[in-house]
């Protein structure tokens, strides 16, 4: 009797470390690293944010409005417009600042096509890198500590006149950065 109590409190104990160590391991796991944050990293730091969005006046159409200004969440921005007539559209700029201490490089643009697939489909986003010229850029760059990036968001409806959808839509567009 008091082999088997011995043997059955030796079992329990053995699968409460199995299920401790799988805790552990599972945390550590789940720990994701977010560049969006202010992230310390040794003696140097990570930020890259975007720093400013203003409409482009000069080629945004007179009409367009914003139902709300941009929220900006690090790299990330959520519009949310109005575009009442076919063809209408509203274009922002926005420059991405890196104010760290590490070189980063510029992946790529996300969640641009879950936008243009979501309701209402006759209002298109579109994001273009530029250089310092304002001409389009594609491809990864990188983002030297103290340096901006810059980025042109074209947010349209389409030139069906007879579009009986709806005229507002909100998003979320995210700029994807990873150190160098």
């Amino acid at each position: 009797m008091e082999n088997r109590t011995r043997r059955d409190g030796f079992i329990i104990g053995a699968l409460l470390i199995i299920i401790a160590l799988m805790t552990i391991g599972y945390a550590t796991l789940a720990v994701q690293f977010t560049s969006n944050q202010n992230n310390d990293l040794g003696s140097g730091k990570w930020n890259i944010e975007i720093s400013s969005i203003t409409i482009n006046k000069m080629l945004s159409s007179h009409e367009a409005s914003e139902v709300a200004e941009p929220i900006v969440a690090g790299t990330s921005a959520t519009f949310n417009v109005n575009l009442v007539k076919p063809g209408e559209k509203i274009v922002y700029d926005i420059i991405i600042k890196n104010s760290g201490d590490f070189e980063a490089t510029f992946k790529q643009m996300s969640g641009v096509n879950e936008l243009n697939m979501a309701y209402p489909q006759n209002i298109a986003f579109k994001v273009e890198r530029l250089d310092d010229n304002d001409n389009i850029t594609t491809g990864e760059s990188d983002l030297v500590a103290g340096t901006t990036h810059k980025f042109r968001v074209t947010i349209e409806s389409d030139n069906d006149s007879n579009n009986t959808t709806s005229t507002y839509k909100t998003g979320t567009i995210y700029f994807d950065y990873q150190q160098k």
